[in-house]
């Protein structure tokens, strides 16, 4: 019998009306054969993954804060923020790329294309971010005095981890590309964290003063141990399914082609971290790890988002690309019933039982359940819209997905800008929540226009809902 019949058949009417869409779908991962169901599969288990993982970092962060103190877990977090915000940037949106790229090549045959594709345009990334990592040493051994003395020493390590962040998102984009959600998952998000959490624990063992620097040696330590050992087992199994053979073609025009992503990828990864940079400037380090510690207890919520598009949004470039209007439909209204209602449960979890959560964190750090209030408001808003701004990204509307991030971005840097120096943190709480509202909107907008569906909740039962824009195209 399944869950859906079980369900109608013992809950209330009006309670089983709710549940029954996702009794539905858990039914069709389990039970199905096609394309959905394998997309429903890959969304659960990467969910179940996730979940996992989330609770195992976030334990380790709880751990690190508890171990070095508000202080030097604030400093830790300040700089951590700015490293995943370059690797973004140095990135250049290839790692988004790839998911455009490689089902295309793979579907049309263009094998030698495909491994220009995923080698050489990597090794360009990877190249920048070492520049990047070496002028930002450079910077700081040559005017130290730019910086606070306890910044100095972790920013000087953290630089060794810039490089191998860039070959994990590459490497991340390949085995998402061709459906490994195992292989994206768990090196990134679970050996890594675990890796960091160990030697920070046997340095602190072995009698270091735990510390944002002891901490920044474990970081590097646990992101090359993960990467290495991803960039292993992905390259052998893209070999068994592609094979070994030539590279074709110049990889220039697929970088041309990623650059808006890049822009999109590198608003994306701002807008989540302006308020911690820029708190950064104006707030004792401290007090920023209060307001950390609340932003990383959304964790779960992100997850939920990051699950569903690592399981659907290869899918949707591919059915745009074939023109396969049903099951492009279809996917769509999946991804956001998975990530809307899923991210509301966790919401209303996290406004009961924040306040505990926080307290894991040591002493004060409960004084982080406003933040977390405002924080939990503009998350669910940016839920409702789905995985939009994949949407736009995967049907060939990365140009218009850039500059509404751009100016996304721009509000929220004026806003935080504004209101940390008048009303302090709660005013970064605002900013970025506002943001994501202004987010959800502006993406709504911009699907509806190009590809004449409707990327919001309430319209995920009758997804289309106009005709596609005057010159835009049609899917």
């Amino acid at each position: 019998m399944s869950l859906a019949s079980i369900l109608e058949n013992r809950l209330p009417r009006n309670l089983s009306e709710k549940v029954l869409p996702f009794a539905e779908k858990v039914d069709l991962a389990l039970s199905g054969d096609g394309a959905r169901s394998v997309a429903a599969r890959a969304a659960l288990l990467t969910f179940a993954l996730r979940v996992f993982a989330a609770v195992l970092a976030y334990g380790g962060q709880v751990i690190l804060a508890r171990m070095m103190g508000a202080h030097e877990y604030g400093i830790y977090a300040i700089i951590w923020v700015w490293l995943v915000v370059l690797s973004a940037f140095a990135g250049l949106g290839y790692p988004v790329a790839l998911l455009r790229f490689i089902p295309e090549l793979h579907k049309s045959g263009r094998l030698a294309e495909l491994r220009t594709v995923m080698v050489r345009g990597p090794l360009i990334t990877i190249g920048l971010c070492t520049l990047i990592a070496g002028a930002g040493v450079g910077l700081v051994l040559l005017v130290p005095h730019w910086f606070d003395n306890a910044l100095v020493i972790p920013i000087v390590l953290a630089a060794f981890c810039l490089p191998v962040l860039t070959l994990a998102d590459n490497q991340n984009g390949v085995a998402q590309a061709f459906d490994w959600p195992v292989l994206v998952t768990l090196p990134t998000f679970i050996v890594r964290p675990l890796f960091i959490l160990a030697v920070f624990i046997a340095m602190t063992l072995a009698g270091v003063t735990p510390s944002a620097s002891s901490a920044m040696v474990a970081t590097i330590v646990g992101i090359w141990a993960a990467a290495l050992g991803q960039l292993f087992i992905v390259w052998r199994r893209v070999h068994s399914k592609i094979g070994k053979g030539p590279m074709e073609g110049p990889v220039s025009p697929w970088l041309k082609a990623a650059l808006p992503m890049f822009l999109v990828e590198g608003f994306v990864y701002l807008i989540l971290h302006t308020d911690v940079m820029v708190a950064g400037w104006f707030v004792p380090p401290d007090q920023v790890a209060i307001y950390y510690a609340a932003a990383k207890t959304l964790v779960l919520m992100h997850f939920v988002a990051f699950a569903i598009r690592v399981a659907t949004m290869h899918k949707i470039a591919e059915y745009h690309a074939l023109g396969d209007q049903v099951q492009l439909d279809h996917t769509l209204a999946d991804a956001l019933r998975w990530t809307f209602w899923p991210s509301l449960a966790i919401a209303a979890m996290l406004a009961v039982s924040g306040e505990l959560i926080l307290s894991l964190f040591g002493a004060g750090f409960e004084d982080g359940m406003i933040f977390l209030a405002i924080l939990l408001v503009g998350v669910v808003i940016r839920a409702s819209v789905g995985p939009a701004e994949g949407i736009l990204t995967m049907a060939d509307q990365q140009t218009a997905a850039a500059w509404i991030y751009g100016a996304v971005f721009a509000v929220n840097l004026t806003l935080n800008l504004l209101l940390i120096p008048t009303i302090g943190l709660i005013g970064a709480a605002i900013a970025t929540a506002t943001a994501m509202a202004l987010e959800a909107l502006l993406l709504v907008l911009a699907v509806r226009r190009h590809l004449g569906v409707t990327s919001f909740i309430a319209f995920a039962g009758r997804l289309r809902a106009v005709p596609p824009a005057q010159g835009a195209p049609a899917e």
